[in-house]
């Protein structure tokens, strides 16, 4: 259903688009072929390029909104199923990802802690797991770690 309503989003915009490209060029050519350059016209030009710059805007604005529904349900779709993909890991490593992927990929070993809620040794232990399945890494920072989320995940959770 949702791919049906997208497709025809997508026909209904590109045919607004070239509506608009008819009219544009079925009145140039009418004001070319019917009005001489010092004509006495009724209709004046200006009055033309008016309507058609706001039916031109008109037809951005809607083009905008009917492709961007589509696209952004497809994005949502894409970043629901990077979130199911969590649901491997175990409790305390899906906290400990979500943790890093809210703080933008990066995060001090004790704030995490924070986050989590979970004590030192058993963080330790977690991270230990993820780092060996390379899905994260660890960078000493003092008497602290950081860590980092592998640069390829990176891509796929930072949203």
């Amino acid at each position: 259903m949702e791919q049906s309503e997208d497709i025809f989003n997508i026909i209904l915009a590109v045919g607004l688009l070239m509506g608009f490209i008819f009219i544009v060029s079925l009145s140039v050519y009418i004001i070319r072929e019917n009005f001489s350059t010092s004509c006495s016209c009724r209709t004046s030009i200006p009055f033309v390029i008016a309507i058609l710059t706001s039916l031109g805007v008109f037809v951005g604005v809607l083009t905008y909104y009917l492709l961007s529904k589509s696209f952004f349900r497809q994005k949502q779709k894409i970043y629901g199923n990077i979130e199911r993909t969590l649901n491997f890991l175990d409790s305390d490593e899906r906290r400990i990802m979500t943790g890093l992927i809210g703080k933008g990929s990066s995060i001090h070993q004790n704030e995490l802690k924070k986050i989590c809620g979970m004590d030192a040794v058993r963080l330790h232990r977690r991270l230990l797991s993820l780092e060996s399945r390379g899905i994260i890494r660890k960078e000493k920072s003092g008497m602290t770690n950081i860590i980092h989320l592998q640069d390829d995940y990176k891509e796929i959770f930072n949203k």
